[in-house]
């Protein structure tokens, strides 16, 4: 009991995003027993985190030694391969944790995900159809039929599917940010921007969201704003790349327009 409570604890700076300290804690577990699943399974998410992917692909086979009828674990080896774009190898995986639950929604939304990096939007749609089939009103399965259909460029329809999913959960942040990215495609760039704000009052320190906000003032050509957006995203993570690339352009649209008050 002891053990577990000290992972619960770990798990909390998981949720923190302090993945080193996690696998230093970690470690220390793993050293007086070697046999816990879930700290293998909690290091190789930290690991996936950090991109260090050979290495959590080594924790994840450990844990499926210890819990070899747990459809999970299987799951979690097939993510970590398509993270190392060995797509053949991630189905087999995908495919074992069916023959132990073939009725788990996280099988056919894996499957679907490792067709969606392929760019197989149609069959990674059947996967998801099937998953909605077991369960309609889960929020992050209809938000992601929401994002394939927006692949695919059926906006309208991906917007029905998104409004589903916020109806289900009007505080789902996935729904929310889905939702903004199909708003900009159909250049509704005012309502885009009411959905980035609900997604940042749902999680005001998420980089992402912070830098998609960014990205529509720019499209509203309020340039100063998008800056400020832009550089809380960059205190969280100053190598965040997109964030980086996205200061790069405001700081030109900022230079072009005071030419053109100048001019």
């Amino acid at each position: 009991m002891e053990k577990m409570s000290l992972i619960e604890e770990i798990e909390s700076l998981f949720d923190s995003q302090e993945y080193e300290e996690v696998l230093v804690r970690i470690d220390r577990i793993l050293f007086n027993n070697s046999k816990i699943a879930r700290a293998w399974t909690l290091k190789g998410r930290s690991l996936i985190s950090l991109k260090r992917y050979n290495e959590a692909l080594s924790s994840f086979k450990i844990a499926k030694e210890l819990e070899p009828t747990l459809h999970i674990r299987y799951i979690d080896i097939a993510y970590v391969l398509s993270s190392l774009e060995r797509f053949d190898e991630a189905f087999v995986e995908v495919d074992k944790a069916q023959k132990i639950k073939p009725e788990s929604t996280v099988v056919y939304i894996t499957r679907s995900r490792l067709f969606r990096l392929q760019t197989r939007y149609d069959e990674a749609l059947v996967e998801v159809n099937k998953a909605l089939k077991i369960n309609p009103k889960d929020e992050y399965i209809v938000s992601s039929k929401a994002h394939l259909l927006s692949d695919l460029k059926r906006y309208d329809e991906a917007l029905v599917e998104v409004n589903k999913a916020l109806k289900i959960n009007p505080d789902y942040e996935f729904g929310r940010l889905i939702k903004t990215r199909i708003l900009i495609i159909l250049e509704r760039f005012d309502e885009a921007l009411v959905e980035v704000n609900k997604a940042l009052k749902i999680n005001p320190k998420y980089k992402y969201s912070l830098t998609q906000r960014a990205e529509v003032l720019v499209l509203l050509r309020r340039f100063d704003e998008a800056l400020v957006e832009v550089n809380k995203a960059l205190k969280i993570n100053p190598k965040y790349q997109w964030a980086r690339n996205t200061k790069t352009r405001i700081r030109r649209h900022i230079r072009n327009k005071k030419k053109e008050s100048n001019s």
